[in-house]
């Protein structure tokens, strides 16, 4: 996953980050990531938690990992 992810991110994730990945349902993804989501990460100075549903394409899967290495998504306007 490490490798995907720096194929598309800069420098990519440091050697020895912390990342811990939950994988919950559709209910458990909006709970924590808000009610369009469908993951997220949240990085601390512990490391990066990101959460997954249970079945993500890789899409997902890359973009969660890559706010671990510090990606931050455009602002979003309702």
């Amino acid at each position: 996953l490490v490798g995907c992810e720096s194929l598309y991110w800069g420098e990519g994730l440091k050697a020895g980050e912390v990342i811990t990945v939950h994988v919950m349902d559709t209910e458990g993804i909006y709970e924590k990531c808000g009610s369009n989501a469908q993951g997220c990460a949240v990085v601390s100075s512990q490391g990066c938690i990101v959460y997954l549903p249970e079945y993500p394409n890789s899409e997902v899967v890359v973009h969660e990992l890559s706010h671990c290495a510090g990606r931050i998504d455009r602002p979003v306007y309702e």
